[in-house]
Order: structure tokens, then C-alpha cells, then sequence
């Protein structure tokens, strides 16, 4: 059977299920329900002129004309002595306090209308994991009264055991009053029935602590393993369907290979300290699982490190020893924390620097350039600034050096002086006389200003003033030159300082990430597991009726299936951008199953179109068209299959958005009218309501008896207090 059968065969079960409880429970009120009984809610039962609710009401419990003693409570329709497991006592009333809307979370308060009870908190929808059956948020795998489904209610003697009602609880689970408990899991019953855990703590291989066991991660105060957890798979919430296993924390019919099916749980035997070497085979308390044997040690070149066996010269959380984690953009290298660099830097003291080009690190960390040489290609050369020239090992002025006059070698004669680049007897205008030579005072590096005034290396003479002088590509800031484009103090412009964890590359701060992670944007993610950047940055998975996560750069997840019957799935293989597009039960191009597609009625069938309903290819009617006559086919003898179509425009009075609808006859409706093909109800009889604002059921609500609308649409007698009720339109305490 395909999965789309298997559903249907489960949603028919269920809803037979829910119609026979109704069935008992409608027999076992006939004693007392007499003519002009009010109208009950689901889940309530009308005793007398009242609606109360035979699972919990003291004064009616299990029947109406049960009532127990002052010493006994009402739980699960029994007279008993105290409370079963997982429910409260709130004045005789035996109340789930996770679920129940007049006693969330403490006896008496009432969540508000439209509000659910979830996990003990008035809420406007239920947590995940939980599911809303009439207001109450419940675990459709736990639940008696809603076991796989709202509305199923187990049997006498039977349990609900992973959504299906039994005699018994599935190996693994225990029994406690009726609710199947993982006791290796639950903190309301960790490690036996009601062995409640203390608040803040969790439960952790039935043992109550403040942090989960190795393997574990704490799921909302449950330890799950969330490569084989079944309510788990993956990342916390994430239940797999019935009949499916979590296996590598995917959802699957079968476990994955190399992994071991320990009823419902798909375990690695080889390394799993729950399952080592064999199913029921659990490692101690601070032993580790190695090649399905439990070792109170790591391998020699290993550490244990909070339970783990963690490579200490490599590990970025345990560098060079447990908990010595290194800081954001560094990594582990032989056990020393160091920044990573890009591809081209080198990590230098803390800083990423190119060693083709630094003077300080030329070729080399620490590998510093002469004054007067600059770093290329790795090596120090000599560099002549601006106004000089290489002769030999020298930068020369060539216009007043006496041995290179006017170029390299050629020496001016003893007596004669070297005037802008020629031997002359005396120095030209603007030329100053020191020694043998005739210098510019104003640019002579070794006559700066005055004669024999020597600049210092990496200075120049500038208008008589020795300065700092800059090579090409880099840059002057304050007495030093530096390169922008790398120096992380100088990044951009002087004094821009690269924050922690971030350095200069292309005269721009920018995070530098770890091992594992890719910087999108200014954010350092895990492309594997990021559904926000899945596989690539700006991959965001879709979560259109799909529950989606990461998973090695892939997204993944399981398709909707609502309450609703609606069955959605992912026909175009695509669930990173569009999730689970196709709906099998009303898509008319995948109906029933992908690639499926209604064909298109026969021609002159008039406004007639392809339908897909209940996952069959159907034939419908054009918006505001309908088949009044109910002859859309021409059944007749000899015929041609063909009948009139749509034949009708659903225009008012007489077919007012439905066929043969004049909106005069709507039930408990006194006036009626039709609007813009619209029936709108103008006025209902005494005492009744149209409070779901559908014209097309009428005047629904009994205004003197219904405890969600009593005397008028809204008004809700629970929010009054759970032993009130609405008699005769006002809300009333019930005295049992």
C-alpha cells in the first residue's frame, strides 16, 4: 500500500473509532436527556439540562446518574480513591494540568477564548509535538483519550503506546496508570513511575542530573539522541510518521546500513554508549562505546574530554588540553590556538600578513628588511626613493654626486663639483657648496637643510626637513609606513583597527571563520546545517507544509499532513525552494500521486472543469456555475455521456452561491436574505445565534444553553470558572 492509502486507512480508522465512542456516549446519557436538552460541545454529554464532561465531573462520572463520595475523585470516568498518573486534583476533578483549558497549569485558571492549554501554558496554538483536539494541546502517542488521533479513546484496560491503543506498552516504554513512559527519558518519571525530576533538571538514561550524558542533547528537559530518537530525529520536535525510524537523524521505513534496529531505534553498535555491541547492552557511567566494546579509556593519542574522545592538537573546543577552547577565527594547530589566515596570508604574531610584500615578514614570520630595502617576492632589495638612483650596492643623487655626475661611473675631475647633473668649477644657482659637492639643501638627504645634516633610513629631505618617506604601496601613518590593504591597526586608512576576530584583506575588516563555518554576509554559518544558508549562503530551506531542517547541505524534512485529510508532498523533487508544493487530495495536476493529472471534461460539457477531490480526478463546475439539475452527464439509453453541464448561474433569489439555495429556509434563521449572491442572515429566532458567521448552517448556537455563547455570541461560561454553566442564557454556578 503507498503511503497515501496507508493514511486514508488510518484516518477512516480513526474516525470509526471517534464515532463509536460518540455512539457509547450517547447511550449512556438517554436516562437523563429529555425533550428540550441543551446541545453539547464536543466532548461533553447533556445530563439533565446541563452539559458536563463524564471523564473528570465529580457529579457525573463516567454516567449521569453517577456521583462519587465526598472521599473519591472523577478520573477517566472512574469513582477512585485518588488521582491515575499525569493528572491533578482540582476539587474532585481529576485535571491533566498540561492540557486542560479550565486548569492550566494550576487548578482553576481558565485559558481565555481561542486560546489552547499547551505543556501547562494558555497559549493560541499547541507547542510542537502536541496536537489541538478541541481546545486541549495533547501527545497523540501517549493519550488515552486521543490516541493517534483526536477522539481516539482507548478501551478498558487498554494503554496508548506510540498511537496505537494496546493491551500493553511497547518494549522500552513503561506502564504507569495507563500512559505508556519512556523511564530512561521522562522527568515527570525518570527511571520509575512518578520519580518526578526537580526543577531544572533533566532526565538522562533514568538517571535525574542537570546536564544530558554524552550522545545526548536536552530536548525541553528530555535527553534525546537525536541520530535515533523517534520524537527527535535530527533536532528536537521532530517526530517521525508511524511505521517510520529515525535512522542518522532522518526519518525512514528502514534503518540505514551499518546500523542495528533496537526496537524502533536504529543504533550504531559499533560506538553507541546506549547500544554497545548489542541492543540492550548500555555502557557505564564514564565509559565509552569503542568497536561495540564499553572502555573506560581513549586511544593514546586522545583525550576524554566531557565524555568524548577529542584530538587534542586538532580539537578548536579542547586545544592543547579539555575546555581550552580557542576564540572566534582562530584554529587548532598541534595543540596551539592560531589564527587562519585567507588563501595568500600567513598568520604572523596574531596577524595575517603577506610575506611577498611586508618589510617586517619578508619571506618569512619575523624576517625583517634593512632600512633602505624593501620586501619583493619574498626577498629584501634595495630601493631607491624618489630624486636618487642605484649605482652598484648605492642609491646615488646622480645630479650632485661627484663619482656618478649626471649617471652610474661617471666621476667629475678633482677640483670640479657635480651641479645638477654635470661637472662643473662652482655650484649653479640654488645649489649649496658642502664639501666637494654641490647639494640642493633643500632635498639632499645627507645635506638636509645644512651640510652634513644626514636623514635617517627611511627618511627623505623635504623642503629642508628630514620626513618619513613610503615605499610604492604603502602608506604613511604617523612616523611608520604601512600597507593598508593588509595591516590590521591601518585597514582602509590609518588607525582603522580590526576588531577580535576579524583581520585586514583588501583594506577591509572581515570575520575570519573556522574550520566548518563560511562567512555569508557578516555572519559565520554551518552551510550543512544553517536552513537559512543550506549547502550556500542565502539558501534559505522552504517551510511551505513541510517541516524543514539542514543535513548535509541539503533540505530535508517531512511533508504535512493535516487534520484537515489535506496530504501534501514534494512533486518536483525541490524542498529547498518550494517544499511540499503538490496536495494529493486536491490538486488536479498531481491527484493521488505526483504527476497525476486530471483530464479536462469532454467537450460541450458546458463550464464544466477537472476537479481533484478525496485524491480521485473528478469533474466540477466554473466558479459561480452549478449543476442544479444534476445532470452533468447524460445517463440515458444510446446517449452520449454528455449531459447539460453547469448549467445554472448561482445568481439570487433562487440560487444564492448554491444551488436552489433562496437563503429563506436557513436553519433558526426568523429573516434571511441574499447579498451579492451571498445569503446574510438579518435576524435569528429567540435564543439562538449565528455565531460562527456562516449564513449557510443558519443560526447555529442554542443562545440559553451552549457554555461558549451563552445569551450571546462569545460569551464563554468557562471563563467564569470551571463549575459554571449556562442555563437559561445566563452563565450559573453548578452546584454537584
Amino acid at each position: 500500500m503507498n503511503n497515501r492509502g496507508s493514511r486514508w486507512v488510518r484516518f477512516v480508522r480513526g474516525s470509526l473509532v471517534c464515532a463509536a465512542w460518540l455512539l457509547v456516549a450517547a447511550c449512556g446519557s438517554d436516562d437523563s436527556k429529555g425533550e428540550g436538552g441543551p446541545s453539547c460541545t464536543d466532548g461533553m454529554v447533556a445530563c439533565g439540562q446541563v452539559c458536563v464532561d463524564l471523564s473528570k465531573d465529580p457529579a457525573y462520572c463516567g454516567s449521569c446518574s453517577t456521583a462519587c463520595g465526598t472521599a473519591n475523585v472523577c478520573s477517566r470516568g472512574e469513582c477512585r480513591a485518588s488521582c491515575q498518573y499525569g493528572l491533578t486534583d482540582c476539587k474532585g476533578s481529576c485535571e491533566n494540568l498540561k492540557t486542560s483549558r479550565t486548569s492550566c497549569g494550576a487548578c482553576g485558571t481558565v485559558c481565555a477564548e481561542g486560546q489552547v492549554c499547551s505543556a501547562g501554558a494558555c497559549a493560541l496554538s499547541c507547542q510542537q509535538g502536541l496536537t489541538d483536539c478541541s481546545g486541549m494541546c495533547v501527545d497523540l502517542l501517549t493519550e488515552r483519550a486521543a490516541c493517534g488521533a483526536c477522539g481516539n479513546v482507548c478501551g478498558a484496560g487498554q494503554v496508548c503506546s506510540m498511537g496505537t491503543c494496546a493491551l500493553t506498552c511497547q518494549k522500552g516504554l513503561e506502564d504507569c496508570e495507563g500512559t505508556c513512559v519512556n523511564t530512561r527519558t521522562s522527568v515527570e518519571s525518570c527511571g520509575a513511575c512518578g520519580n518526578a525530576c526537580k526543577p531544572g533538571d533533566v532526565c538522562s538514561a533514568g538517571t535525574c542530573a542537570l546536564s544530558c550524558q554524552d550522545q545526548l542533547t536536552d530536548c525541553g528537559g528530555m535527553c534525546a539522541n537525536l541520530s535515533n530518537d523517534n520524537e527527535h530525529c535530527g533536532k528536537c520536535g521532530l517526530r517521525c510518521k508511524a511505521g517510520e525510524r529515525c535512522s542518522g537523524g532522518e526519518c525512514m521505513v528502514t534503518c540505514q546500513q551499518g546500523l542495528e534496529d533496537c526496537d524502533g531505534i536504529c543504533a550504531n553498535l559499533q560506538t553507541e554508549n546506549l547500544h554497545c555491541g548489542d541492543c540492550d547492552k548500555a555502557c557505564a557511567a564514564g565509559e565509552i562505546c569503542a568497536a561495540g566494546t564499553c572502555e573506560l579509556t581513549c586511544r593514546t593519542d586522545f583525550e576524554m574530554c566531557g565524555g568524548y574522545c577529542v584530538d587534542p592538537n586538532t580539537s578548536r573546543f579542547h586545544c592543547g588540553g579539555c575546555d581550552k577552547a580557542c576564540a572566534a577565527g582562530q584554529i587548532c594547530v598541534e595543540g596551539v590556538c592560531t589564527i587562519t589566515c585567507q588563501t595568500g596570508l600567513t598568520a604572523c604574531d596574531g596577524v595575517c600578513v603577506n610575506t611577498d610584500s611586508d618589510n617586517a615578514n619578508c619571506g618569512g614570520c619575523g624576517n625583517a628588511c634593512d632600512p633602505g630595502t624593501v620586501c619583493s617576492n619574498g626577498a629584501c632589495a634595495l630601493s631607491c626613493q624618489t630624486g636618487l638612483e642605484k649605482c652598484g650596492d648605492t642609491c646615488v643623487n646622480t645630479k650632485t654626486d661627484n663619482a656618478h655626475c649626471g649617471g652610474c661611473g661617471k666621476a667629475c675631475d678633482p677640483g670640479n663639483v657635480c651641479s645638477n647633473g654635470a661637472c662643473a668649477l662652482s655650484c649653479a644657482a640654488g645649489l649649496q657648496k658642502c664639501g666637494a659637492s654641490c647639494v640642493n639643501l633643500q632635498t639632499d638627504n645627507a645635506h638636509c637643510g645644512s651640510c652634513d645634516n644626514d636623514c635617517d633610513p627611511g627618511n627623505v629631505c623635504s623642503k629642508g626637513t628630514c620626513e618619513v618617506s613610503c615605499v610604492p604601496g604603502l602608506e604613511k601613518c604617523g612616523s611608520s609606513c604601512v600597507n593598508l590593504q593588509s595591516d590590521n591597526t591601518h585597514c582602509g586608512a590609518c588607525d582603522n583597527v580590526c576588531t577580535s576576530g576579524t583581520a585586514c584583506v583588501a583594506g577591509v575588516c572581515k570575520i575570519q571563520c573556522g574550520n566548518g563555518s563560511t562567512l555569508c554576509t557578516d555572519t559565520c554559518v554551518d552551510l550543512m546545517h544553517d536552513p537559512s544558508n543550506c549547502g550556500g549562503c542565502g539558501n534559505v530551506c522552504s517551510k511551505n507544509h513541510l517541516e524543514s531542517y539542514c543535513l548535509d547541505g541539503e533540505c530535508v524534512g517531512t511533508c504535512e499532513w493535516n487534520e484537515l485529510g489535506e496530504d501534501w508532498v514534494d512533486c518536483n523533487e525541490d524542498k529547498g525552494l518550494d517544499g511540499c508544493e503538490a496536495n494529493l487530495k486536491g490538486d488536479v495536476m498531481n491527484c493521488g500521486e505526483c504527476g497525476t493529472e486530471c483530464a479536462a471534461p469532454p467537450a460541450g460539457m458546458a463550464r464544466a472543469v477537472a476537479i481533484c477531490s478525496g485524491w480521485v480526478c473528478g469533474i466540477g463546475c466554473e466558479a459561480g456555475w452549478g449543476d442544479c439539475d444534476g445532470d452533468i452527464y447524460d445517463g440515458g439509453s444510446g446517449g452520449s455521456g454528455i449531459g447539460n453541464g453547469c448549467e445554472t448561474e448561482l445568481l439570487g433569489p433562487q440560487h444564492c452561491g448554491k444551488c436552489n439555495e433562496t437563503c429563506q429556509q436557513l436553519p433558526g434563521v426568523a429573516q434571511g436574505s441574499c447579498v451579492d449572491n451571498k445569503c446574510v442572515v438579518s435576524q435569528c429566532f429567540q435564543g439562538m445565534g449565528d455565531c460562527n458567521n456562516d449564513p449557510y448552517d443558519g443560526c447555529e448556537a442554542m443562545l440559553s444553553y451552549d457554555n461558549l455563547n451563552c445569551g450571546s455570541c462569545g460569551n464563554s461560561c468557562y471563563a467564569q470558572g470551571p463549575l459554571y454553566a449556562c442555563m437559561g442564557g445566563e452563565c450559573l454556578p453548578h452546584v454537584p
